[in-house]
């Protein structure tokens, strides 16, 4: 994978950058993302038509979740994790 990483997805005012779906896509299985959360720190991905992040807390892999869009990905770790 490609070490240049984008803010894929912020807690801080729940945004997604227009483009960035398209831009995982182009990229898929290369390029990584990040969601910063206060709780947590998560790692995104598009591979197998499906956006994946593996969520981190203190620097320990925690699990992984997938979606079919960012929005989903952002909701299902923010239920999990906080949406802080």
């Amino acid at each position: 994978m490609d070490d240049e990483r984008d803010n894929t997805m912020s807690n801080f005012d729940h945004s997604i950058p227009n483009g960035m779906e398209d831009r995982l896509r182009k990229h898929a299985g290369e390029r990584i993302g990040e969601h910063a959360g206060y709780n947590f720190h998560g790692v995104v991905w598009y591979d197998d038509g499906m956006f994946h992040e593996m969520v981190f807390q203190y620097h320990n892999p925690m699990e992984v979740f997938s979606a079919h869009t960012l929005r989903e990905l952002m909701s299902l770790v923010n239920d999990s994790y906080g949406s802080e």
